[in-house]
């Protein structure tokens, strides 16, 4: 596998798509959207009870739900609304949006049955790295 040696331009922009893409997804797992295929994995399905998750999750706060939006209208579609992001100073809030998914995954890990908590693996420490990458 060969290793990169020089943070170019393009290769932050590459690794800020996959997290993004990754931390979409995450999200959807931990917050279903309205419209989930039959097929998706939600974290309510490891639950017995499906309500539980609901009820202990932490809340959607706005500015990851945001993110989340901007993450949708800026990678993983295509959208007329992305041109209203190109504003000057605005940037990714990597940090954000990394500090809530281990927030999360660490409580469905802590309120998940004892058999499946192993099925969780929680990565540990906040990061703080913002991007300004447009």
């Amino acid at each position: 596998m060969e290793h990169i040696v020089r943070r170019d331009h393009d290769t932050v922009r590459l690794v800020l798509e996959a997290f993004l893409i990754h931390c979409r997804n995450l999200l959807d797992f931990f917050y279903a959207p309205p419209l989930v295929q039959e097929d998706d994995m939600i974290a309510e399905d490891l639950f017995t009870d499906a309500a539980v998750w609901a009820k202990v999750r932490p809340p959607l706060p706005a500015d990851v739900r945001s993110s989340r939006t901007a993450v949708n209208k800026l990678v993983a579609h295509l959208s007329y609304r992305r041109r209203s992001y190109a504003l000057p100073g605005w940037r990714w809030r990597v940090s954000l949006l990394h500090n809530h998914v281990i927030r999360c995954s660490k409580r469905l890990a802590k309120k998940l049955p004892p058999g499946r908590r192993a099925w969780v693996a929680v990565p540990r420490g906040p990061i703080f790295i913002e991007f300004n990458v447009h």
